[in-house]
């Protein structure tokens, strides 16, 4: 696979891997989820981006300051005999001058890597498709295309089609929780809704309007509301395979008392309470997770 023609050529979890690199960091370890992730070691997949031009090694500046603290960077300038006022790029500047060869010398254990120009213009490029590919799947789901925007996502990422019974369960059912909304309100949070199922939840929204802006006499945010709609969905799946759950709750000061209430507890489907909980008031927002138990 040469990773330097076009975006076809590019599966999704390699570029992911890519990305990784937008920034300088460390190329000594990778997490072993990549090797399952790219089909190859991540070894062999970063040996490939930098001999295509991908990634490189950053440069002495970029070291110095990712290796040594300002206070580290007055000693070495002392010891040199060097004025050691300034803000640190001076003074990474003033002891590269003075001694680029010792300088050089105890970065040389320092691999730090990041995207060159080529890279980023392939992550841009994947980003700009992505955008587009966002924007179409909004429109399907405008629409009520569910198949459409379904395959819409699977022909961009490469995987699967995302389950279609989930998107239904979102377009078609709704939580006792948002039994206050209006159709036109609903429908709104059922498309967000239908993003963040689709785009697995974590994937930043370039496309404009996938989050509605309006206000609700709901005691929760409109993402929380959407969310409920996709565990909702879920849920109803699962009555297919499980018939308890219990919930719990991360254990630390930020969790609150509501939260912390529904610990320990056993739930039926038809009684268990929707995530994210709308009684929550942690600053951090519900966190609370489902163990389900056939």
């Amino acid at each position: 696979m040469h990773f330097a023609e076009s975006k076809e050529q590019y599966s999704a979890p390699h570029l992911a891997f890519l990305g990784e690199f937008s920034n300088p960091r460390s190329g000594d370890n990778f997490s072993e989820r990549w090797d399952k992730e790219l089909g190859e070691s991540a070894r062999r997949c970063f040996e490939r981006f930098l001999s295509e031009g991908l990634i490189i090694r950053v440069n002495l500046p970029d070291l110095l300051d990712f290796s040594f603290k300002v206070t580290e960077l007055k000693v070495m300038l002392k010891e040199r005999g060097l004025p050691s006022t300034g803000r640190k790029e001076k003074l990474i500047g003033q002891l590269i001058e003075a001694d680029a060869d010792g300088m050089n010398a105890i970065t040389l254990h320092v691999n730090l890597y990041r995207c060159t120009e080529s890279g980023r213009a392939v992550l841009l490029k994947v980003r700009e498709g992505r955008l587009r590919a966002q924007e179409q799947v909004l429109n399907a789901l405008r629409e009520a295309k569910l198949n459409e925007a379904s395959e819409l996502v699977s022909v961009f990422t490469g995987k699967p089609c995302p389950e279609r019974s989930i998107l239904e369960n979102i377009f078609q059912h709704k939580p006792s929780d948002l039994a206050g909304l209006t159709n036109d309100q609903l429908h709104s949070l059922r498309i967000a809704a239908g993003m963040f199922y689709l785009w697995d939840q974590e994937s930043r929204f370039e496309v404009k309007g996938v989050m509605p802006s309006f206000d609700t006499s709901l005691k929760m945010t409109n993402e929380v509301a959407a969310m409920m709609l996709i565990f909702h969905a879920f849920r109803l799946r699962g009555s297919r395979y499980f018939k308890t759950v219990e919930i719990f709750a991360i254990d630390d000061e930020a969790t609150c008392q509501a939260c912390r209430k529904l610990q320990d507890e056993w739930f039926t489907l038809d009684s268990v309470p929707v995530l994210p909980y709308g009684n929550c008031s942690s600053r951090l927002g519900c966190r609370c997770v489902l163990a389900a138990h056939h």
